[in-house]
């Protein structure tokens, strides 16, 4: 056989093979990779790759795979293998049975015909990460067993060749990357790693790569150090002609270019380079963390990059010193002239800058932009950056009908900006069609596609291509052509509250600009076409002819499978007509005018229907839907009784992830889900909240998931959230079912009910601060009687000083399966952690092998949006987000949390002692300690994040300056208007204020209101305030009544100018409806107490009906209305009513309580009169 493979290996030699692999998770790169089952399935020169799918045989080489050289394809045909054997990744097998070939044997095996060994490339990546350890990456292995069980073994050596299998130096599960440490700079280590599947079969490559541990010099160059990063963890995607975002990062002169933007590598500056930002922040200024859905850069690795762009981005040592010893700025006029170029085009030009030391042929031009004047933000990436010596750039993909203003700045060779601020701006025109490829893409990748991308996107919902903006999600209705108003993709940006879930952007707001919003209403109400030269869909007014549904048959206790002869259409063709499949709970009760359960792929004749109650009647109407969004009418019905489920073990996969995916993850998934609870996977599920209690196995009535989704939790709200509705009863008990069964991953493992062993566990290993705000834990694999290795959960404790952890209390993190996870922690805290192991019966190792580590100190290392913003939206938002939140504070942006609550004090920029967030969360002040909802509260870890973010002067990035120390108020004019836009609200409005150490997102408008200019009070906190750089706020006043607003500038150091200005408005009206002006008061000031099931002396003020169920109103008498008297003597709300906590009712508000009172208490306009 060999010399055979020798001749064709000839042959392919001249054969040009394109393409490189990477196994780099999260990207979509494969879409011309073809499936397969053997090596014959593939073109000439391939081979049926681990994943079943075809790949070039270089490009399997360096994705770290063993080829064997028994056979090839030419042809089609499969050369070198003899009778019954069948060619699979160069290697022949008999029944599937692969051989291996020349192995070691001894501790591995190819299996058998029924139970194969896991089929695995082995190690395609050895690299040093530092000067003690090795890097290492794998593409997954394919087998029966599924990824996340699947174990991995390292074996290393000092000789190649030479390796004792019998003893891995780690084994990790699920896992496609590992580093190994402890390891003797300078010495060349080899690495061979095996999977094993959970049968204990591990397969028998001998694929080796070796790695030299070694220290940074202090040169540090593309060739020899960055080139192998990107190489590894990147040219799965970024290579070729058509790479993401124009990127290519297979060459040196590919990074230097950089993409869209062009700022991927400033030279001598890494914190303005957008490759640096996106490999280290977990929220970077644009797009996502890279590589897309990790495994991410090590520490070291992140230090490699940062101290090539710092010290020049040289490709090859010795680098020239001299590139960043020039700190001069470029002298540049600016911006000359923007002027429109088409519909959604502009072209900006200006004259050449001059530099001290970058000849004006190698200067570069960033260009700023921004939907308003004054707009642009010069702390992040530019929009696009001119070629070197240009004086012109054209900008496309503008939103028709709105105004873009630009700010161009000169950079040299040092990465020197100049300071200008010279503005053009221009408004484009009404577009006659909105182009999809010009107007719309650019408005998702802007606003959407960090999230709405990818192989796993929420909802299943990419809107990073046109195709699959048409494909839609799991309604598939995102866009109805034709018809904006039944597209949820217009309702979800366009709605306060749409349908379903929340308005999009998630991270709003801010929202899409009105313009932006009507370019995407006007391309749906167009056809929602690929472009403007694609016919209109929308002159076809007759809808398909359809005959209705055939068949509706159950799969399963929750999922129905319903089918239909194809329709017609007189100009959609068959293979473009899309079924729309509407559910009802009894006959004819669907909701046509509403969004339909799912909707079919173009052209198939069947849909399956999941998520659905057991052991209930489902009524399904389908109706066909042509290109220009017309529907035929037909009402054709089928109605079936799902099955019961089944006795025994319910299946996760099919019955459980799908009720979570439809009801709960639209919350419950991502990073900063609440409570961190992550519902979108069986991990993630049993990993469970901050309460760590979401699932107990075999024990439902102590699983928080079961108590939640009930009508009655015993904490907090039920779930979902947004209901009614909710779960069907018999959804909940399918969901008791699976718990009260084993809650097992699948059927096929052992249910542990019964166990009471806990598992063998020698504890925590090692943690290692990586970074300055992150420690990684690790430990050993534990071993349990009947849970898996995969599901075993390891439970991990923290204190901020040795033995200090609480164990009567839920652990501050938990993972399933890994056997390392990374904590974030302030700069410069020590955490200790204590690891224990848990079974799904629930049972604890009880270990107190205590781990510690001490993170580098920094002046500034914490970002607000990496990491303060993901712990108050996991821990506080669910409580403290829109206007009416308690206290009115909002604690889902970083100008809400500036702006702070009734007291005005939870944030003291350099002084986390004097902030209400250190010591609201720490104990009982003002009030209860928060979260309001724990134990648990914030763990050690997180309240060190937020102590250093403080601490080092609350910005939003270590970008911005720093206040501590400013004693410089800021410089404003103070209240400019005051309008009253209805009878029961005035706008106040003024312009920004300027301060030298604070930004403009940073500054906070307190507002004081009073009868009169003279009376408003300004010794007391400010009863509202708004950050954020807003320059209006709107406030609830009595009606008919003349209220007088003050203004004043808070710095992030807390300096307030001490201006008086006062402007007043009176709104005509006679009355105001409860539900907006007094419920929001009450909801905000009163409802954290007074709610629930034992209020206060039994008063509830959490709607209409408990607000006049008390003597506390008496309508038409104020006078003798307990709510409106202590609210005036401040005895009310309890909890800031004397000391540094007192912020009582301001004037607006107890005379607004007082008119509602006294004009009957009515729920609704007109009053009754008294």
């Amino acid at each position: 056989m060999p010399s055979i493979l020798v001749r064709w290996l000839l042959r392919l030699s001249l054969v040009a093979l394109g393409g490189l692999f990477s196994g780099t998770a999260g990207c979509n790169c494969e879409a011309e990779r073809s499936a397969c089952a053997r090596d014959g399935d593939c073109g000439n020169g391939q081979v049926c790759f681990t994943d079943d799918k075809c790949l070039p045989r270089d490009a399997a080489t360096r994705a770290g795979a063993t080829i064997g050289d028994e056979c090839v394809v030419v042809g089609g045909d499969e050369i070198g293998c003899d009778g019954e054997e069948v060619c699979r990744m160069g290697l022949c097998s008999v029944a599937g049975n692969v051989d291996p070939g020349p192995g070691p044997g001894g501790t591995c095996t190819a299996g058998t015909a029924a139970n194969e060994a896991p089929l695995f490339g082995g190690v395609s990546e050895a690299s040093a990460d530092g000067a003690d350890g090795v890097m290492l990456r794998w593409s997954a292995a394919a087998d029966e067993t599924l990824p996340a069980s699947l174990r991995y073994q390292v074996y290393q050596s000092t000789t190649a060749g030479q390796f004792d299998y019998t003893m891995p130096v780690a084994t990790v599960v699920g896992a496609t990357s590992v580093r190994v440490g402890n390891l003797t700079t300078g010495t060349t280590y080899h690495f061979v790693v095996r999977a094993q599947d959970e049968a204990q079969q591990t397969e028998c490559n001998t694929n080796e790569r070796q790695a030299t541990p070694r220290e940074l010099g202090t040169c540090v160059s593309y060739n020899d150090d960055v080139k192998p990063i990107l190489d590894a963890n990147c040219l799965g995607c970024h290579t070729g002609a058509s790479p993401p975002r124009n990127l290519r990062l297979d060459s040196f002169a590919g990074v230097m270019a950089g993409g869209l933007t062009g700022t991927e590598v400033v030279k001598c500056q890494a914190e303005a380079s957008l490759l640096f930002l996106k490999i280290s922040q977990d929220n970077p200024p644009v797009g996502v963390r890279m590589p897309q859905g990790g495994p991410y850069l090590t520490a070291t690795q992140l230090e490699t990059v940062r101290r090539w762009i710092a010290g020049g981005a040289p490709q090859a040592c010795p680098a020239d010193t001299a590139v960043c010893s020039d700190a001069q700025a470029p002298t540049f006029a600016g911006l000359a002239t923007a002027t429109i170029s088409g519909e959604s085009s502009a072209q900006l030009c200006w004259s050449a800058g001059s530099d001290n030391a970058t000849a004006p042929a190698q200067l570069v031009y960033d260009v700023y932009q921004a939907t308003a004047p004054g707009g642009q933000v010069f702390t992040g990436p530019p929009q696009t950056t001119s070629p070197a010596g240009g004086t012109c750039v054209t900008i496309s993909g503008l939103t028709p009908s709105q105004q873009t203003c630009w700010v161009v700045r000169a950079r040299d060779g040092a990465g020197n900006r100049d300071s200008n601020v010279v503005e053009r701006c221009v408004t484009t025109g009404a577009a006659s069609c909105i182009d999809y490829a010009t107007v719309i893409q650019p408005i998702f990748n802007a606003e959407c596609v960090q999230c709405h991308a990818g192989a796993s996107p929420p909802r299943n919902l990419r809107l990073d291509s046109f195709a699959g903006v048409i494909a839609g999600g799991q309604t598939g209705n995102e866009v109805v052509a034709c018809q904006p108003g039944a597209s949820l993709l217009y309702q979800k940006i366009s709605m306060a509250t749409p349908p379903i879930g929340g308005r999009m952007p998630a991270d709003g707001p801010p929202y899409l600009t009105t313009a932006q919003i009507g370019a995407v209403e006007q391309w749906i109400a167009e056809g929602g076409r690929a472009s403007c030269s694609a016919p209109d869909p929308c002159s076809d007014a007759t809808p398909p002819t359809f005959a209705g549904v055939t068949t509706a048959s159950a799969i399963n206790a929750t999922t129905v499978e319903v089918c239909w002869a194809a329709g017609n259409d007189n100009l959609t063709p068959v293979s473009g007509l899309l079924y729309d499949a509407y559910l009802a709970s009894t006959p004819g009760g669907q909701a046509f005018s509403g969004s339909p359960r799912k909707t079919s792929a173009a052209g198939a004749t069947c849909v399956r229907l999941d998520a659905l109650s057991p052991a209930s009647q489902q009524c399904v109407v389908v109706r066909a839907r042509d290109g220009a969004g017309n529907r035929d009418g037909n009402t054709v019905e089928r109605c079936l009784t799902t099955p019961p489920v089944p006795t025994g073990c319910v299946d996760y996969a099919t019955m459980i992830q799908p009720l979570l995916d439809r009801n709960c993850t639209r919350c419950h998934a991502g990073d900063r889900p609440p409570q961190w609870l992550r519902l979108d996977s069986y991990d993630h599920v049993i990993e469970g909240s901050v309460r760590r209690n979401e699932v107990t196995a075999c024990n439902a009535g102590a699983s928080l998931l079961v108590n939640k989704i009930g009508a009655s939790p015993s904490v907090g709200k039920r779930m979902p959230l947004d209901g009614p509705p909710y779960l069907t009863s018999q959804q909940i008990a399918m969901v008791t079912q699976w718990v009260n069964q084993g809650a097992q991953r699948t059927c096929s493992e052992v249910a542990a009910c019964g166990d009471t062993t806990p598992p063998a566990f020698a504890g925590a290993s090692s943690a290692i601060a990586t970074d300055r705000t992150t420690a990684r834990v690790c430990w050993p694999q534990a071993t349990d009687a009947v849970t898996s290795a995969a599901s075993l959960r390891y439970d991990v404790y923290q204190a901020a000083t040795p033995g200090g952890q609480s164990y009567t209390l839920p652990p501050q993190s938990s993972v399933v399966g890994q056997l390392c996870t990374d904590v974030r922690m302030g700069p410069g805290s020590t955490t200790c952690f204590v690891v224990r192991a848990r079974d799904l019966a629930g049972n604890r190792s009880s270990n107190n092998v205590e781990v510690c580590t001490t993170t580098a100190a920094a002046a500034c290392g914490v970002d607000y949006d990496t990491l303060v913003q993901p712990i108050l939206n996991a821990r506080c938002t669910h409580c403290h987000q829109g206007d009416a939140g308690p206290r009115f504070l909002d604690l889902r942006t970083y100008g809400g949390a500036l702006a702070g609550g009734a007291l005005r004090d939870e944030v003291d920029a350099c002084d986390w002692a004097g902030s209400m967030l250190n010591t609201k969360t720490a104990g009982n002040v003002c009030g209860q300690r928060m979260p309001f909802d724990g134990p648990p509260y914030l763990a050690p870890a997180e309240r060190s994040l937020l102590g250093a973010w403080v601490q080092s002067g609350a910005r939003r990035a270590c970008t911005e300056p720093a206040s501590c120390g400013d004693t410089t108020a800021p410089t404003f004019a103070g209240a400019a208007s005051a309008i009253a836009p209805s009878p029961s609200s005035i706008k106040v409005c003024w312009a920004a204020a300027s301060d030298a150490g604070s930004t403009a997102d940073s500054m906070v408008y307190e507002l004081y209101d009073g009868t009169s200019a003279g009376s408003v009070n300004l010794a007391r906190p400010a009863p509202y305030a708004i950050s954020g750089g807003a320059t209006c706020m709107t406030v609830p006043v009595p009606t008919a009544q003349q209220t007088c607003f003050v203004v004043r500038a808070r710095d992030l150091a807390g300096n307030r100018d001490a201006n008086t200005v006062a402007r007043c408005a009176t709104p005509a009206g006679a009355c105001f409806p409860y539900a907006e002006v007094v419920q929001p008061l009450f909801d905000a000031r009163c409802v954290h107490c007074h709610s629930g099931g034992n209020p206060p002396r039994g008063i509830r003020w959490d709607s209409y009906a408990n607000a006049v169920a008390n003597d506390e109103v008496r309508p038409c008498d104020p006078g003798g209305s307990k709510l409106v008297r202590v609210a005036e003597d401040c005895d009310m709300p309890f909890d800031t009513t004397s000391g540094t906590c007192r912020a009582c009712l301001s004037s607006a508000q107890t005379r607004l309580l007082r008119q509602w009172v006294q004009g009957g208490a009515d729920e609704s306009c007109p009053w009754g009169g008294c």
